[in-house]
């Protein structure tokens, strides 16, 4: 059961529920290979910029992948616009932007030249960033906010979730 807290309410004995929550599908969001979610941390150096609603370029948001159950995601960040700089994440849902989740991560370049990353598009991550926020209740609007120690910086990610048995 979902708490007021976002957290499990109970330990439920079931071990079907508990063997649900362990081992689940995993859906994806953006779901197709040319769609991504962007974000620019433009608010000036070490400044979060405003919540805003995670949306992918075409529109979608992801909160419409959620309307009817309870749900977890995992940040995964796949591309930089600049390379060796610290970005935090803030993650929320809501109107009052009830903070589910953090995640702090460095932009790196797996070439191990940053002049090579930043001559294509983007650089890329070192490895995937996993966050395990709180429960983010069903039919909630999902927004995020961004900072990069310098100002202008973007990175381009997409999300992993499963539903949660509550």
């Amino acid at each position: 059961m979902l708490g007021g807290d976002g957290m499990i309410g109970y330990f439920d004995p079931n071990s079907n529920t508990q063997m649900e929550s362990l081992f689940h599908e995993s859906f994806i969001f953006p779901e197709d290979t040319d769609e991504y979610c962007e974000v620019s941390a433009g608010a000036g150096n070490n400044v979060f910029d405003a919540w805003a609603e995670l949306v992918d370029n075409n529109a979608v948001t992801f909160s419409s992948k959620i309307t009817e159950r309870a749900s977890h995601i995992s940040f995964i960040i796949v591309d930089y616009s600049l390379v060796n700089l610290m970005y935090i994440i803030e993650l929320s849902y809501g109107d009052a932007h009830t903070i589910i989740g953090r995640g702090r991560f460095i932009s790196r370049c797996l070439a191990g030249d940053a002049k090579i990353c930043q001559d294509c598009c983007f650089g890329t991550s070192i490895h995937p960033i996993f966050l395990r926020p709180k429960l983010i209740p069903a039919g909630e609007t999902v927004y995020f906010r961004i900072k990069c120690e310098t100002s202008m910086s973007a990175c381009r990610f997409h999300i992993r979730y499963h539903f949660h048995p509550c």
